[in-house]
């Protein structure tokens, strides 16, 4: 009719763990009247395991039941952050933080309490381009991991009623794209490709994952997407089983199997 209206959608597929389709897309949501239309940048879940959804354009951060797949609350982002935003860190509290993909001067790092209210600026003109970060189970440390300009760069504060400052940088010469963290070992893991050229002056492979021990400040394991093809493959995704024993990882590539995952065996992954 004259009145309807067509809305495209990229929604959101859940799977069960043996691969098999769980429910359909994920797309309109209608306890938030709202719709997954645009570039995901990334997902996580927060203290309660529900999942935290960020796009970009239109920039906005969506938080959708896990059990139901329907929306919870929903924010836009864009003007908070100065950029299209990245993938976000979740601290224990819920304590949500998004940074810019493209960071530098009026660029924030900012946090969202766990019903995304704005709670203020983390880090003010983080450098460079990135596409992820993460935070410390207690919310005081931010691990920001631009793949131009790569490295980590580790901002920390002594509690929450102070500021964050750039105290370290970790890993110089790593491009990450994607990361998580391991619930069953507590290691950061990370992603490496060689669009710079990096990978031979630093030692690092391209497409690979590398298991980081921040106490140790020491990479202790590591496994490698072998890709025959010779697209865009970049490790846009990462994410772990809730025990810790089976790797989720996503590409940016139209040659290979967007999802794949990597099992741990006696020897690693």
């Amino acid at each position: 009719t004259a009145s309807s209206e067509t809305i495209a959608t990229s929604g959101i597929l859940v799977f069960n763990p043996d691969g098999s389709n769980a429910f359909s897309p994920i797309s309109y949501l209608a306890a938030t009247d709202d719709t997954l239309h645009g570039n995901c940048r990334g997902m996580d879940i927060d203290e309660k395991g529900n999942i935290v959804y960020v796009q970009s354009s239109p920039a906005k951060v969506i938080k959708i039941n896990y059990q139901t797949g329907e929306g919870i609350v929903s924010r836009r982002i864009f003007d908070d952050i100065g950029s299209s935003p990245t993938a976000a860190g979740i601290a224990d509290d819920g304590t949500i933080f998004i940074g810019p993909v493209v960071g530098g001067s009026g660029k924030t790092i900012v946090m969202y309490d766990t019903d995304l209210n704005y709670l203020g600026n983390a880090v003010d003109s983080p450098p460079s381009i990135g596409r992820t970060l993460e935070v410390s189970s207690e919310g005081n440390t931010i691990y920001w991991m631009p793949f131009e300009n790569p490295k980590i760069f580790v901002y920390k504060r002594p509690n929450k009623l102070s500021d964050y400052v750039l105290v370290d940088s970790l890993l110089e010469g790593m491009s990450i794209e994607s990361s998580a963290w391991n619930p069953a070992t507590g290691n950061l893991w990370i992603s490496n490709d060689d669009r710079h050229g990096l990978g031979s002056y630093t030692g690092h492979e391209h497409l690979t994952w590398y298991e980081y021990d921040i106490a140790a400040d020491q990479i202790i394991n590591s496994f490698h997407w072998d890709v025959t093809t010779d697209g865009e493959e970049f490790p846009r995704g990462f994410d772990f089983s809730p025990d810790g024993g089976t790797a989720y990882f996503g590409t940016f590539t139209i040659t290979t199997a967007r999802v794949q995952k990597a099992v741990r065996t006696t020897s690693g992954f």
